[in-house]
């Protein structure tokens, strides 16, 4: 498949300049544009399937920032943040992030690549969303990150996003990592929600649980996985781990086929502090072999653990 426009995934990190799409904000065309906005959204609540699907993905806690825009033509998108468990002595904030696209149009759009908000998704069918939800232990970057969302041949639109501080993934071979209070003998669950199309009818609805329970000498940590959708994919998490976690945890290393139906859990062992870390996941169709989407999300891990291959090399190789 051809490739879409790639922007560096560093050069997103501007901040303090005025975006785009702020500088036309007393453009008369751009104010009808967020009214027309508003006003579909507002129909939308009245019960449509696009709102069905954002309704699946829900963030808790105080909204902190709204940020939103498109024409319509196709493409709307949404980025919310909210604060869920505030600042704590030895812990950052808990936020949530909502991430969403709507095609507005009648027909598909392919490859919409989202990198300051760290969002992938190969196709996006007419008239439907696509929304992201994840729980991430940090601060918030003090402004707004401007950059592009791409899709279809070269096509895009100026955006405006308010990152974690320590930014969606690991990048330049730099592990980024975030100390969470050690007085936590339960750490509270880190949860994300993500809705993936494997065509114009089909799509998979993931849920994803990550938790930890540390005591003097082991942490137990435990993964969970769920597909409420009507379609089977293949996911894979991009996790900080030890060596001797891998085989407990094989959706690291390869894709893993995740049909709709009931939860999977995976529960391994480690010694150490425990840590919280944003990784890339990745969705594959049901064969493992053709991306269909990615994101990022929020997981516990061993302070000491490192990936099986870095996040950048991920997002590079994306489709």
């Amino acid at each position: 498949m051809p490739g879409c426009p790639i922007e560096d995934i560093d050069q997103a990190d501007r901040v303090g300049q005025p975006s785009l799409s702020r500088r036309r904000g007393n453009d008369a065309k751009m104010i009808l544009r967020k009214l027309l906005f508003g006003l579909t959204m507002v129909s939308l609540s009245i019960g449509s399937p696009v709102e069905a699907l954002a309704q699946a993905c829900p963030c808790s806690g105080t909204r902190q920032d709204d940020f939103n825009n498109g024409d319509g033509a196709p493409l709307d998108w949404l980025f919310h943040t909210y604060l869920k468990v505030t600042r704590q002595i030895n812990s950052p904030p808990l936020m949530c992030y909502q991430k969403n696209v709507f095609n507005r149009s009648s027909i598909s759009v392919v490859r919409v690549r989202w990198d300051v908000a760290a969002y992938y998704r190969q196709i996006l069918p007419a008239g439907k969303d696509s929304p992201s939800c994840i729980d991430i232990w940090d601060e918030m970057k003090l402004t707004a990150t401007s950059g592009r969302l791409f899709f279809g041949p070269g096509r895009s639109y100026d955006t405006d996003v308010r990152q974690p501080r320590k930014g969606w993934t690991r990048r330049q071979g730099v592990s980024e990592l975030v100390q969470v209070a050690s007085s936590f003998s339960e750490y509270p669950p880190l949860r994300s929600e993500f809705t993936i199309y494997t065509g114009e009818n089909s799509l998979a609805q993931i849920q994803l649980i990550s938790s930890a329970q540390s005591d003097e000498a082991t942490n137990t940590f435990k993964f969970q996985m769920r597909n409420t959708g009507n379609a089977t994919i293949s996911l894979l998490a991009n996790l900080f781990v030890g060596t001797a976690m891998l085989q407990g945890l094989p959706m690291v290393e390869r894709p893993l086929e995740l049909p709709p139906g009931g939860w999977k859990t995976f529960t391994v062992k480690s010694r150490g502090d425990v840590q919280m870390r944003s990784s890339t996941v990745v969705f594959f169709d049901k064969t493992g072999r053709h991306v269909l989407g990615a994101d990022a999300a929020g997981f516990y891990g061993p302070a000491n653990g490192r990936q099986v291959r870095p996040d950048e090399n991920l997002w590079r190789n994306l489709q």
